[in-house]
């Protein structure tokens, strides 16, 4: 019977931490010494069936600094066996119901990691941009998305799933239209 408890207890630790990485959420942080207060989705994966070397995930953030000036961002992270070099300027493009959608940004020079696991080693890139709430909802209610990521060495692209709509809709209801 022990046994089977602790293999039920690891199962769900892995599947607990798998999918939180896979699946919408919202970490709420609040720093009191310097008075500002992130809110910042996390799991939004994009799928790519023509690849499955590399992964790449478009999040949202709402910041709040301690003068109440409100800024929200898309964070693209990027993990594959090479780097890909998110530059600086315009290196993330959204194509909105076919309306091209420019990002300008620092790039990923700031965010760049090694990581090793199971798998092998991966390198992990995140890249900030800045967004409007109208782009923001321009996005989520699209009928089709299609994102590239450019880097010094290559780029990748995406669509969106349905998820990823739905993902951008529920940050907007509980991020931003929240009172």
């Amino acid at each position: 019977m022990k046994p089977i408890i602790i293999f039920l207890f690891v199962l769900s630790l892995f599947v607990g931490c798998g999918s939180s990485y896979y699946s919408y959420n919202v970490e709420h942080l609040n720093d009191a010494f310097d008075g500002f207060t992130i809110d910042r989705m996390s799991g939004n994966y994009l799928t790519d069936t023509y690849n499955v070397s590399n992964s790449a995930w478009l999040n949202v953030q709402k910041y709040k600094s301690k003068n109440d000036v409100i800024s929200y961002h898309l964070i693209i992270e990027y993990w594959d066996s090479k780097w890909l070099f998110i530059g600086e300027g315009e290196s993330l493009v959204l194509l909105v119901d076919g309306e091209r959608i420019g990002f300008t940004g620092e790039g990923s020079k700031q965010f760049r990691e090694v990581e090793s696991g199971t798998y092998g080693v991966a390198s992990k890139e995140k890249a900030f941009y800045s967004v409007t709430v109208e782009q923001l909802r321009k996005i989520s209610n699209a009928k089709e998305v299609k994102i590239k990521i450019q880097g010094s060495t290559s780029f990748a692209t995406r669509e969106f799933s349905k998820e990823n709509f739905q993902n951008i809709r529920r940050f907007i209801l509980e991020c931003i239209d929240k009172k």
